[in-house]
């Protein structure tokens, strides 16, 4: 190394020590099979965060496989988990995560999802904001709606006609449930959906983020195909009676139609 000189006319200067050797530490060591494992994981991404973190999983890949998850999310258009992904595990700025809150607001607007729609505009604009109000009288009418489709399916049951909800076999797929939501709107004139609280009960007795995969599964056909009903609760901690408990969905024995 050359020799150091002081600056002229600073006879009293001192130089800092020399810096030792610098060691870096070492990244946490951590399970890589089974943070493998979790990354492909078709259940809770917030989970597999929450584990990664307990795992020791290094910032940089713990960084990269939000961002992944994020921009996964954003490309399935599911920018509701993204907005409570982000804030509720602290990422980006508070105007990033606002920004994210707006975006999932006008999606459910267009998707009438009213209901979650009034929940983020309380959070993201304030519940005395033109949003939420928007949100709420379309929930509102909603309401009125379904209750005089709810009130014509009992009177139908009552005459013993038809009974508004769903039987499917046990190893039903999500495409095999949206195709009988299907079948039973054509049937009874109505937007079975919401005559049946499908998803008023899914999001009142389900995680949000377990109601939010199987909205994403209604715009990805072949994942909605590939997935089984009772095999996705059960990964989710819920069994089959949970299923019939908690939704308007009963069993039967059998294979399901191909």
């Amino acid at each position: 190394m050359p020799e150091r000189k002081a600056p002229s006319g600073a006879e009293d200067f001192k130089f800092p020590p020399e810096p030792e050797n610098e060691i870096k530490p070492e990244s946490p060591e951590y399970h890589n099979e089974e943070w493998e494992g979790l990354k492909k994981e078709t259940g809770s991404i917030a989970h597999a965060v929450q584990k990664g973190r307990e795992l020791g999983v290094p910032k940089e890949e713990m960084d990269k496989f939000i961002q992944d998850a994020i921009n996964r999310k954003k490309e399935e258009g599911n920018y509701r988990f993204v907005y409570r992904f982000m804030k509720n595990q602290s990422i980006g700025t508070a105007e990033e995560v606002r920004a994210m809150g707006e975006k999932a607001y006008q999606t459910l607007l267009e998707m009438k999802a009213f209901d979650p729609a009034m929940s983020i505009a309380e959070e993201v604009y304030g519940k005395d904001s033109e949003e939420w109000i928007k949100a709420s009288e379309s929930w509102q009418k909603e309401r009125v709606e379904i209750e005089t489709a709810r009130s014509a399916g009992e009177q139908k049951i009552d005459s013993g006609e038809t009974e508004l909800n769903l039987t499917l076999s046990k190893d039903a797929t999500f495409a095999d449930l949206f195709r009988a939501i299907d079948a039973l709107a054509k049937k009874e004139g109505i937007d079975a959906l919401d005559a049946l609280g499908f998803e008023s009960e899914l999001f009142d007795n389900f995680d949000p983020e377990i109601a939010d995969q199987i909205e994403s599964l209604k715009i990805d056909p072949a994942k909605a195909r590939a997935t089984k009903l009772t095999d996705f609760f059960k990964e989710k901690g819920y069994s089959q009676k949970d299923i019939t408990v908690f939704l308007p969905i009963k069993f039967k024995r059998g294979k399901r139609n191909k």
